[in-house]
């Protein structure tokens, strides 16, 4: 009787320090979709790169990673995984003058870099596109901070002769540790 509550003791011991070792070590994939951010750029007056918008962008990294039962310590990774940008409120706008798009991110005390782009936009009248995403950085050093910085630029084959509203939205890989 007395071995089996030894042994039964030393069992307990041994599958709580295994589930201990398991929980340090278990990681697990999230996708986080960012708020969309919503902007108007004034019509544009000539053919030729515009800037978009340059954006400043309070972060939500905290909440959503919230939303996935993580946190910004237990966070491993966080690259880009999609961008897309929308014209918003228009039955004549489309990105059919549009040649090219590029998106650039940065933040205080981190470099730009360019997120993504789309070239060539392509023909037809489409009011919503996805941006390729050009590398795969690590992007939580930019988005943990309280504010960071979204630039979008286009180049246009003609001018558009009214304010263009424009939606873009993107989402992010994760991978965290319990």
């Amino acid at each position: 009787m007395r071995t089996f509550s030894i042994l039964t003791i030393l069992a307990s011991l041994f599958v709580f320090t295994s589930c201990v070792d398991l929980g340090e070590k278990f990681e697990f994939d999230f996708i986080l979709k960012y708020a969309s951010i919503d902007f108007t750029t004034p019509a544009v007056a000539e053919a030729g790169e515009v800037v978009l918008g340059e954006l400043n962008v309070q972060s939500e990294l905290s909440n959503l990673l919230k939303d996935q039962d993580a946190s910004i310590d237990r966070l491993l990774s966080l690259t880009p995984k999609r961008f897309y940008l929308e014209i918003l409120d228009s039955q004549s706008l489309s990105f059919d003058p549009v040649e090219s798009l590029s998106v650039y991110i940065s933040a205080p005390g981190q470099s730009e870099f360019l997120l993504a782009s789309l070239d060539p936009v392509g023909d037809g009248f489409q009011q919503w596109v996805e941006l390729e995403i050009v590398d795969k950085p690590e992007m939580q050093s930019y988005l943990e901070g309280g504010e960071f910085s979204v630039r979008l630029v286009g180049v246009f084959s003609e001018p558009v002769a009214e304010d263009i509203n424009f939606r873009a939205a993107f989402e992010l890989n994760g991978r965290a540790h319990q």
